[in-house]
C-alpha cells in the first residue's frame, strides 16, 4: 500500500468523507517506504503490521478511538445546525407582528366588564386593552376589526368594533378606548358603525346556553396613511378596503358564553 491507495484511503467511510483520525505509530511506520527497510511493497506493509502482532490491543484501542471521533464530530455537526436553526427561529419569532392584551390571553374568555349592557346582558360595555409589537416596515397606519363570526346572522357574523386611520406611531389602546366618541383614541382616528348600528365597542351577548362565540380582533398595518372611506360607509365597506391596503395583520382571539 501507499500513501495515495493504501493506508489514507481506510481513513474515509463509504460516503468518502474524510474522518477526524487518531494518526498510531504502527500505521505510521508502515505506511512509509523508509521505516522498513526502503522497500515499499504491499507484502512488506503486511509483513510491518504483522511484526506487530503483539501490540493487537493498542491497534484496537487506537481503532476505537478513530471511531468514536468520527461520531463525535458528526453529532457535533448536528449539534451546531440545530443550534443555529433555533436561533434563526427566535429571532423570526421576535421579530413578528404580534397583538396582545393585559385583560385575557389568547382564547381566553372576555370579562362581564367587556359584555353589552343590552339585550338582556348587563356588562360594562369596555373595550379591552390592546398593544401590539413589530409592525411591517412601511406601515403608515393601523387598523382593527373585532368580529363574531358565531353569530347566528345567516353567515355573515357580527361587528362588534371596528377602527381606521390609528397613526403609525400607534402601539397600544387603552381600555375604554372604544366609547362612542371616540375617547381615549390617537388623534384623526375613526370608528365605523357597527352592526348595533352605531360606532364604538359593542361588548359581546350570544344567545344563552349557547357554546362560546369567538371574538376575533385582528390589527392590519395599512400601507395608506388615511383609509379612502367613503361617507357613511358600513363595516363590511370598511373590512374591504383594510384589506385591500393591508401590508400584514396581527390577530388575538377571545371567547365568551352567556350562561
Amino acid at each position: 500500500m501507499n500513501d495515495r491507495h493504501g493506508w489514507h484511503a481506510m481513513q474515509r467511510c463509504d460516503s468518502g468523507t474524510a474522518w477526524p483520525v487518531v494518526p498510531h505509530p504502527i500505521a505510521t511506520a508502515c505506511s512509509h517506504p523508509t521505516s522498513h527497510s526502503g522497500v515499499n511493497k504491499p507484502v512488506s506493509e503486511i509483513a510491518c503490521f504483522m511484526s506487530f502482532g503483539a501490540l493487537a490491543p493498542s491497534l484496537a484501542k487506537w481503532f476505537n478511538l478513530t471511531i468514536e471521533n468520527h461520531f463525535k464530530a458528526d453529532h457535533m455537526k448536528r449539534l451546531a445546525l440545530l443550534t443555529g436553526l433555533f436561533f434563526l427561529t427566535t429571532a423570526a419569532s421576535a421579530a413578528q407582528f404580534l397583538l396582545h392584551s393585559e385583560e385575557f390571553k389568547e382564547r381566553g374568555p372576555l370579562s362581564r366588564r367587556h359584555v353589552l349592557n343590552a339585550f338582556g346582558c348587563t356588562g360594562h360595555n369596555m373595550s379591552p386593552s390592546l398593544a401590539w409589537d413589530n409592525p411591517p416596515a412601511g406601515t403608515k397606519s393601523f387598523a382593527l376589526l373585532v368580529h363574531d363570526a358565531d353569530a347566528p346572522t345567516g353567515g355573515s357574523g357580527w361587528w362588534h368594533w371596528v377602527v381606521v386611520n390609528l397613526p403609525a406611531t400607534t402601539r397600544s389602546l387603552v381600555a375604554g378606548a372604544g366609547h362612542r366618541q371616540g375617547r381615549g383614541l390617537p388623534p384623526g382616528s375613526i370608528q365605523v358603525d357597527t352592526d348595533f348600528g352605531h360606532p364604538g365597542w359593542g361588548g359581546p351577548c350570544p344567545p344563552e346556553g349557547g357554546a362560546p362565540h369567538n371574538y376575533v380582533f385582528t390589527l392590519h398595518a395599512l400601507k395608506v396613511e388615511k383609509l379612502p372611506l367613503p361617507p357613511n360607509s358600513t363595516a363590511a365597506m370598511a373590512g374591504y378596503l383594510i384589506n385591500a391596503h393591508s401590508l400584514g395583520r396581527a390577530v388575538l382571539t377571545a371567547t365568551y358564553s352567556r350562561p
